[in-house]
This record gives structure tokens, sequence and C-alpha cells, in this order.
């Protein structure tokens, strides 16, 4: 069990850089291309924001679709591939504290 647990726990990591990669893009993809919109969501970067109210602008325009109204292929995929990354970045999240349960509570 205990190589296992490293394993996921790498797989967590990678997948945690690739969230931070992908927020990189998907910020520096709106400020290039649509910088209306970049600028309206309060200059979104790669880390969240400190601003509640930031963070549900961004939240907002992720979650009602705002990003489909752009009327943009490239950023419709990137933000896509942003959210498959986010969920399996969680998944890996639980099946690791999960795991680390099992194996902390087993001794």
């Amino acid at each position: 069990m205990g190589i296992l647990l490293q394993v996921v726990f790498a797989i967590l990591v990678v997948l945690v850089f690739l969230v931070v990669y992908f927020n990189l893009r998907f910020a520096n993809y709106l400020k290039l291309k649509h910088n209306e919109v970049w600028l309206k969501l309060n200059k979104p970067s790669w880390a969240p924001s400190s601003s509640k109210s930031d963070q549900l602008l961004l939240k907002e325009f992720l979650d009602k679709d705002g990003y489909l109204k752009l009327d943009d292929p490239q950023l419709n995929s990137l933000v896509d591939l942003k959210k498959k990354i986010s969920l399996a970045a969680m998944m890996a999240l639980f099946l690791y504290a999960g795991m680390f349960l099992a194996f902390a509570l087993k001794r």
C-alpha cells in the first residue's frame, strides 16, 4: 500500500502543476485575445485572487458558460481541458486522502 500511496501522491503533484499551468494559459489567452473580458474579470492570473468578489466573477464566467459567448473555439477547448484537469486533480486529492487515512489508521 505504501508504494501505491507514493504513486498517487506523484500523480497528484503532477496534476497540481498542470492546474497551475492551465490557469496561466487561460489567463494569458484572455489577456491577449479578449483583453476587455480580462479587464472586466479584474485581470485573472495563474493563482486565485485574494478578493472574494474577483473569484466569484471568474467562477460565474466559467460556470455560467460566459466564455462560450465569445465564440472562440480555442478558448472553449482550453476551458474544457482546464475543467477536466481540475476535476482529475480533485479526484486524485480525495483518493490520496482516503488512502492516506486508511494507511495511517491501519498502523
